[in-house]
């Protein structure tokens, strides 16, 4: 595997995005290919082996587009297929689960963490089990939050009402608790309207995590892209091209390019 391979990116939709700045941001001499997987949307519908097909089929479609690594955005995909893709795969696979549970740990004070998520995730436990491999002394909660999804997914400003139903969705967080996870990659992209309706609370950004995860991994396999120019970023998705490219473009607060595939 060459240094100057690109890191691929897969999500269901826009959520992954917030890692696609942080990554222009930290380590802006990597390659980037994202892919949007907008034909099956919310994998909360699906079972877990059809979660699993589509991520194999999605990952093996990166790697043959010479990805060096692979970062499952998705949480839904992450908590259904991520052990098998890296027990399939020789290349590595990455999902933000274990260094969310981590930072968490870190930043609680009073040992009471709130995960905000899909139902599908939440329906899993993987949070839930990952939190007992490091302590049983803490108490959590899961929130499921999806109607922000949909508000995400198509434009979060193109919405009115979006800061009222935010609210509703943020109401069930306990007031015990001081820390919360961002528990799908898509509510990284409005952290800053969550913090502003849960002041004095400690929110945990995926995409904080996804960078200190992806740094440590590359540098040990010597895969940091050490080339001159910034690097390439290039979208593909399968359905909704035009939809994606305009909300997209917004969150990236530039334009990109996006081929539509499959």
């Amino acid at each position: 595997m060459h240094k100057k391979f690109n890191i691929g990116i897969f999500d269901s939709g826009v959520g992954g995005l917030s890692l696609v700045n942080k990554i222009k941001q930290k380590l802006p001499k990597e390659n980037i290919i994202y892919f949007a997987d907008k034909a099956n949307g919310f994998y909360g519908t699906k079972t877990e082996r059809e979660i699993k097909e589509l991520c194999k089929l999605y990952a093996e479609f990166l790697h043959e587009n010479q990805c060096k690594i692979i970062l499952i955005a998705s949480s839904s995909a992450a908590c259904a297929a991520l052990p098998y893709l890296q027990e399939k795969f020789d290349f590595p696979v990455l999902g933000p689960i274990e260094e969310n549970i981590k930072a968490a740990l870190k930043e609680t004070k009073n040992n009471h963490i709130s995960i905000l998520t899909s139902p599908f995730t939440a329906f899993k436990k993987v949070y839930e089990d990952e939190i007992k491999k490091y302590s049983l002394d803490i108490k959590y909660e899961t929130i499921t939050v999806s109607p922000l999804s949909n508000l995400v997914e198509n434009g979060w400003n193109n919405f009115l009402d979006n800061e009222i139903i935010l609210k509703k969705s943020l109401k069930n967080i306990s007031l015990d608790s001081d820390t919360i996870i961002l528990g799908s990659s898509y509510l990284s992209l409005i952290k800053d309207d969550i913090k502003r309706n849960l002041k004095n609370k400690n929110i945990i950004d995926p995409a904080d995590q996804w960078i200190k995860d992806l740094y440590k991994t590359l540098y040990k396999m010597n895969l940091l892209n050490d080339q001159e120019k910034s690097g390439r970023l290039e979208f593909f998705v399968n359905k909704d091209l035009d939809k994606f490219k305009k909300v997209s473009e917004n969150y990236l607060k530039n334009s990109i390019d996006v081929y539509q595939i499959f």
